[in-house]
């Protein structure tokens, strides 16, 4: 799901200038421009991606629910099918609404690493 991926800036100081890139990126910049759009399979720009490490306090809390309701199905001695009855409209549900919920797994962490490419793809 894409509400799992941090959607932190690149920082400035991460921000190739034109003069900054190497001569094969540029050649590839200067190929990929002259190509009919409308003819192309890729097209991809500003490529880039942010990695950031979940907030461990919040997986551990998520990790502790599902045992617990685990363990709630086991001591009421629910069925294997009663309990995928149960919970799988709730995991249904959960991914749903991911878009609310997943963005607070990053929220207060400050450290990112970003991978930044300059170059557009065609074929």
């Amino acid at each position: 799901c894409r509400h799992f991926i941090p959607k932190d800036e690149v920082p400035p100081e991460l921000q190739l200038a034109s003069s900054e890139l190497d001569a094969d990126v540029l050649a590839e910049r200067e190929r990929v421009s002259l190509l009919p759009a409308e003819r192309q399979m890729i097209l991809a720009r500003g490529l880039r991606r942010v990695y950031k490490q979940p907030r461990t306090l919040i997986l551990l809390l998520l990790v502790l629910i599902a045992l617990g309701d685990v363990a709630l199905m086991l001591y009421l001695q629910w069925g294997l099918y009663a309990s995928l009855a149960l919970n799988f409209p709730l995991v249904i549900i959960l991914v749903l609404l991911s878009r609310w919920w997943a963005p607070l797994l990053y929220v207060g962490v400050r450290k990112s690493v970003h991978a930044v490419r300059g170059v557009a793809l065609a074929s």
